[in-house]
């Protein structure tokens, strides 16, 4: 697919941009939250905050540098990258108990096996 001079530039233009050259993992703090919900009841949001942030993080980071090695490998046509999922889960089913075979229950057995 061919795309235009002013597509190309334009996107030129944003690899320099003083956000993408500057970031870091704690850049998104400086940035306005301009899309945020009103909440009726600060004090119920506070204690929300506070008992999500005693929750285990979603992701870890040697998962993150698995899935970088994965995409890498996909990228080099290595292997492929199949993705599914609802990305729904709830925050009950946030702790580190649970098993990745309740996790993977829906997925076909003949594609288990490659899974990892």
């Amino acid at each position: 697919m061919l795309v235009g001079a002013a597509f190309c530039r334009s996107i030129a233009a944003m690899s320099k941009s003083h956000a993408l050259t500057n970031w870091h993992p704690a850049s998104w703090h400086g940035l306005p939250a301009t899309q945020q919900p009103k909440y009726a009841d600060p004090r119920a949001l506070e204690r929300t905050v506070a008992a999500l942030s005693r929750l285990p993080p979603l992701v870890v980071s040697w998962e993150i540098e698995a899935l970088r090695d994965k995409l890498a490998k996909a990228q080099r046509g290595e292997q492929f990258l199949l993705q599914g999922g609802d990305c729904a889960e709830s925050f009950e089913d946030c702790e580190s108990a649970v098993s990745l075979a309740n996790m993977l229950s829906p997925v076909p057995p003949t594609l288990k096996p490659g899974m990892g």
